[in-house]
């Protein structure tokens, strides 16, 4: 689909918000504006806008009303206001990026992230190739807690938070077309990672997130892709919730397709 000829490159462009071999330009030129202060995350940001996609490194004091929800087994999660807002498209009018200013986010802070680990970086990767494919939850940026110097991954807000949550909450209330559109959701999301050659591996109740409207999955923290996987499969760490992982996991088979799907059913079982 075209949307019309740009005014800068003069040639025609295919995307709603813009030309993107220009935008790409844009962020390329601000390169020298910003750092995460770590190489590595800064190559990954830096690749990531070149592809025209909208990853930032964000400044922690454009952040206010910083108020911590949960906590997990790696991670802290806050809710927040991001003053300046994600970048919605560039604007003509004003030579900059036109934003959606003071949106609420969730900052997922990980613990002891000062020296960046494997598995943090792997869950910006995986999380990025999918994030703003229809029910996956958006990441807009990562930040960095200047006192603790942990990092943190700047996230859609889920103003009904997980699943669990709720189903328990709605319990009395929930019609079946409330529960079949969770479901369907949820079941494209998956579609969506696994069409990506990714496997989840850590599907659960507290790792889907609802919004007034849909549900979302989320926490990337364990995903890999399919192959690499299958070629390391001599490995048997077990990771996971026990009751949402698939017969073979427990027994030392490694991850499949398949057992994301096992988790699913099990989802669906509480949810019906």
């Amino acid at each position: 689909m075209e949307f019309g000829k740009c005014k800068e490159c003069l040639k025609i462009h295919e995307d709603l918000d813009g030309c993107l071999s220009c935008n790409s330009e844009r962020f390329q030129g601000d390169f020298y504006k910003w750092t995460s202060r770590n190489e590595v995350i800064d190559k990954l940001i830096q690749d990531n806008q070149l592809s025209v996609k909208r990853l930032e490194c964000i400044q922690y004091d454009k952040f206010t009303n910083i108020n911590y929800i949960a906590e997990g087994g790696f991670a802290k999660v806050y809710s927040a206001i991001w003053i300046d807002g994600p970048i919605k498209k560039w604007s003509q009018l004003s030579n900059n990026w036109k934003r959606n200013e003071s949106t609420k986010i969730a900052l997922k802070v990980l613990n002891n992230s000062k020296n960046i680990s494997e598995d943090f970086l792997n869950e910006i990767k995986f999380l990025n190739e999918v994030s703003g494919y229809m029910c996956i939850i958006k990441c807009f940026g990562i930040t960095q807690d200047p006192i603790t110097n942990n990092y943190a991954l700047v996230l859609q807000y889920m103003e009904n938070g997980d699943l669990r949550k709720y189903l328990k909450r709605t319990a009395n209330i929930i019609t079946w077309d409330q529960r079949l559109n969770k479901i369907y959701d949820i079941c494209l999301a998956l579609n969506n990672i696994h069409a990506h050659g990714l496997i989840h591996k850590d599907l659960h109740p507290g790792n889907i997130f609802i919004d007034p409207t849909f549900a979302y999955i989320g926490d990337f923290g364990l995903c890999m892709p399919a192959n690499e996987i299958l070629s390391n499969s001599t490995k048997k760490n077990i990771y996971g919730v026990i009751p949402y992982m698939a017969p073979e996991i427990l027994r030392g088979k490694p991850y499949t397709l398949a057992s994301d799907v096992y988790s699913l059913g099990v989802i669906i079982n509480e949810i019906i």
